[in-house]
């Protein structure tokens, strides 16, 4: 899947995808407004079990959305918060990461739990869990795209 498809996969979900990622990689956001975006990767929030609710399904979410966007400058890392808050545009996290300041990256993966560890110079570190199961081969790719630009930085 190229990264347009994958963009389009994202901002066409309806409304489990937080309204900051559609913004983001629709470049309407000052976050990207200089960047190309090469890779992402988006992890779908989690829910415990379906009750029902008033006649809706109702559960809790055990593990926000992220989303990680690998641009020709880093990587940046977004999360949604754990509540649920009114506006579209509050309750989310954003971590850039460039790529001069990654000292290193790891995947580790066991049975079905993965993760996915960016070390920096200034040792702020990011930690992103996954379920290996559903996007193991994602993750693979997006290392070798982050692999490639931080090879070219040390090259130059």
């Amino acid at each position: 899947m190229n990264i347009e498809e994958k963009i389009e996969k994202v901002t066409k979900r309806d409304n489990d995808v937080h309204h900051i990622f559609k913004k983001l990689l629709n470049n309407q956001s000052v976050f990207l407004s200089h960047e190309e975006i090469i890779d992402l990767i988006y992890l779908k929030r989690e829910y415990s079990d379906n009750v029902s609710v008033s006649g809706r399904n109702k559960s809790d979410i055990i593990s926000p959305a992220k989303m990680l966007i690998a641009t020709n400058y880093g990587i940046l890392i977004i999360e949604e918060g754990f509540k649920e808050i009114s506006s579209d545009y509050y309750g989310y996290k954003i971590k850039d990461v460039y790529y001069n300041n990654i000292s290193s990256i790891e995947l580790d993966i066991a049975l079905l739990i993965g993760e996915f560890k960016i070390n920096t110079i200034n040792n702020q570190d990011a930690l992103i869990k996954f379920k290996t199961a559903e996007y193991y081969a994602e993750f693979e790719k997006f290392i070798e795209m982050v692999r490639e630009k931080l090879i070219e930085r040390c090259m130059t």
